[in-house]
């Protein structure tokens, strides 16, 4: 933040203009787009491993992470001269760390339980839904296979996606007013980059909790423990509480009935300790009006995500994305 005369601004906002928000997201669905495009058109035979192996999963990863999300964090941290405070935020305090973390117990099984009863209820419809658009599928245990894994489906796109979303794009929308409109947008912009039909509304909730995480903390690193949070709780309790994979069971016969009475009751349990852990993390980590980035005389939301055409043209691409995908 910088100070002109009296007033808090914001450089990224300075740096990108009213339509900061529309240009990443162009950038980002443009990009996704193109390696959707280039992935689709290779043969399968191109390599010496197959696409949907551990290790061609890790080579589209990386081209996703670098192309759809790192760029256009460099774009905005380098080329408009940005400092990096800007985007990571303020020290909220080891506490507030601490309880980011721990919010990742209850959001994990909340993330599992809402991505199973999805499942449940796409089966029980009888509706085919198609899976993640880069998925993998190996029998490799391996102590390599489990850290590229770990690595390139987890850890790498964790960083990259909460520097781009919770980030650079997080502070496009800063804004006094309707921030429940700005992170509802940015949720829902997260949940179409991730491309995967069963979890649309798995992903729209964890991008909501994440964004409420990003603005009380006034730090990106909070979701990013968050979700780190998320994955030590889904290691620990995996075996309790599976995560259905649709690409194993075809019909209601092939379900197990006890992972939806679990799922049931680990969404309602989990509950119980999510919403006054993340009171608490708003509590500790509120700051005062004074310290609003955007300044009195800002740039209004409505003036940040209104229909100009870098926003419209995102749109499309990603609808563009969903319709290969869904085989539309």
């Amino acid at each position: 933040m910088t100070k002109e005369n009296g007033n808090i601004t914001n450089p990224v906002l300075q740096a990108l203009g009213k339509t900061s928000a529309a240009r990443l997201f162009f950038l980002c669905a443009l990009a996704s787009t193109f390696v959707s495009f280039i992935w689709i058109c290779i043969p399968d035979d191109t390599f010496s491993f197959s696409k949907t192996s551990l290790l061609g999963y890790f080579v589209i990863s990386i081209f996703r992470v670098v192309l759809c999300l790192i760029l256009p964090i460099a774009y905005v941290a380098f080329h408009a001269d940005i400092p990096e405070k800007e985007i990571v935020g303020t020290n909220p305090g080891i506490g507030v760390f601490l309880m980011c973390l721990l919010l990742g117990c209850p959001a994990g099984i909340l993330f599992v339980s809402t991505h199973n009863l999805s499942a449940y209820y796409f089966l029980s419809q009888k509706i085919t839904v198609a899976s993640s658009a880069y998925t993998y599928v190996s029998q490799d245990s391996s102590k390599l296979a489990l850290v590229l894994l770990v690595l390139m489906a987890y850890v790498v796109p964790i960083i990259a996606q909460e520097l781009f979303f919770r980030g650079v794009f997080f502070e496009a929308f800063q804004t006094k007013s309707n921030r429940f409109a700005r992170n509802v947008l940015a949720a829902l912009f997260f949940s179409a980059y991730m491309l995967s039909p069963v979890d649309f509304l798995a992903f729209f909730l964890l991008g909501l909790v994440l964004g409420i995480v990003r603005r009380a903390t006034n730090n990106v690193f909070c979701p990013i423990l968050t979700q780190f949070g998320m994955l030590i709780t889904y290691a620990l309790s995996k075996g309790m509480l599976p995560y259905l994979d649709l690409t194993s069971v075809s019909s209601l016969i092939d379900l197990d009935a006890t992972v939806l009475y679990t799922s049931l009751s680990a969404l309602f349990i989990s509950l119980l300790s999510f919403f006054p852990v993340l009171s608490q993390i708003q509590r500790v980590g509120e700051k005062p009006a004074s310290l609003s980035l955007t300044g009195e005389k800002g740039p209004s939301f409505t003036k940040l995500v209104s229909f100009s055409w870098p926003l419209v043209l995102g749109l499309l691409l990603f609808i563009a994305q969903w319709v290969l995908l869904l085989d539309l």
